[in-house]
């Protein structure tokens, strides 16, 4: 298994503490990361665009062509509303617990404990010995995030959702943060050490997260697909975290849309190409799916024949 792999795709994800993987494509995918979505026969159209979860500049790239969309829409959604994960959660803490009040160091070798413990404690400090009760994938991208180098001091989907409530925009999530929390948990607990071990060894910012942003801001689906699958993540959990989750946004953006509602949806990225991804998930229910690539694209009608 590339970990490696694991540690740059963490930032494709809407949230910090999940990650993507996808299968092969049997087309090309046009590049844009803004899709215009429009019933077969005629309607308000929605739109969706696949985020990053970043503060890099190269994830506001396309950031015009995106507000543009978003100003003509009465309704965002994101895969979770920001700003009522707190709500959510309530006392629900106990979801990202390790299980039976173990601890990282039941789950490590004394050499490897050790390293992951003084990494913890530099970052965290007094809480280091309570956060050594989490499971190591939320962890994971609390290092994750603690590396990123911000151009902004707002990651691209939580910019988004602050804009549309600036412009009085109504925001909703698609799911729920324990429908997030229940899919992460498939994953085993010696693979999240594992990740989570390989990124306290690995200092800095690895080079796939470099090309991975690179890729977003070239817009190129196709190779952020191919940069986080490499086989990496079990096809179980792969099943359980991106197939099962599309159905299910798939079915909600449509329930959205057939309100009436011009919707912007915003979610990761990889949620958005294969054959079980969003933009075939809702061609399979009859919208009329087209790529937005920049503001003239955007402009023009791209009701017709799916490109």
């Amino acid at each position: 298994m590339n970990r490696r792999r694991y540690l740059a795709a963490v930032r494709v994800w809407t949230v910090p503490f999940l990650f993507l993987a996808l299968g092969a494509f049997a087309q090309p995918t046009p590049r844009a990361l803004l899709w215009r979505i429009a019933p077969a026969g005629g309607g308000t159209p929605s739109y969706v665009v696949g985020t990053v979860h970043s503060p890099d500049a190269r994830a506001y790239a396309h950031a015009p062509v995106l507000l543009e969309a978003l100003g003509q829409c009465s309704l965002v959604a994101g895969e979770l509303d920001f700003a009522a994960v707190q709500t959510q959660l309530g006392g629900g803490l106990s979801a990202l617990m390790l299980p039976g009040g173990s601890t990282l160091k039941d789950l490590y070798p004394k050499r490897r404990y050790r390293k992951v413990q003084a990494a913890l404690r530099e970052r965290a400090g007094a809480l280091a010995p309570v956060m050594e009760r989490i499971r190591p994938f939320y962890l994971l991208a609390v290092f994750g995030e603690g590396e990123q180098e911000g151009d902004s001091t707002r990651v691209l989907d939580q910019y988004i959702q602050d804009v549309a409530r600036g412009k009085g925009i109504e925001v909703v999530g698609l799911e729920r943060v324990q429908e997030q929390l229940a899919a992460v948990n498939d994953l085993p607990l010696d693979e999240q050490a594992d990740m989570l071990y390989d990124l306290v060894t690995h200092e800095g910012r690895p080079e796939e997260m470099q090309r991975m942003l690179d890729d977003y801001a070239a817009q190129d689906l196709d190779a952020l697909a191919a940069s986080v699958s490499d086989n990496g993540v079990p096809a179980r959990f792969g099943a359980r975290l991106i197939a099962q989750r599309n159905g299910v946004m798939v079915q909600r953006m449509d329930s959205l849309m057939r309100m009436g509602r011009s919707c912007f949806f915003a979610v990761g990225a990889a949620h958005l190409p294969a054959a079980d991804g969003l933009i075939a998930g809702l061609r399979a229910r009859g919208y009329v799916v087209a790529p937005m690539p920049d503001l003239a694209a955007l402009r023009r009608d791209p009701v017709g024949e799916e490109r």
